[in-house]
């Protein structure tokens, strides 16, 4: 946590794991910034 603002970082399940720790974590008191850098596991990468 750097101030108001909070990373996360690491491996979820699913792109719905991801949104849902964005909107809890949102959700603290005092927290205005999520910086989501959470990966899913076994995605397939799209970029080319």
């Amino acid at each position: 946590m750097i101030g108001n603002r909070i990373i996360l970082k690491g491996q979820v399940r699913s792109l719905a794991e991801k949104a849902d720790a964005t909107k809890a974590v949102s959700a603290a008191p005092g927290i205005t910034c999520v910086d989501n850098r959470l990966e899913v596991a076994n995605a397939v990468s799209l970029a080319y």
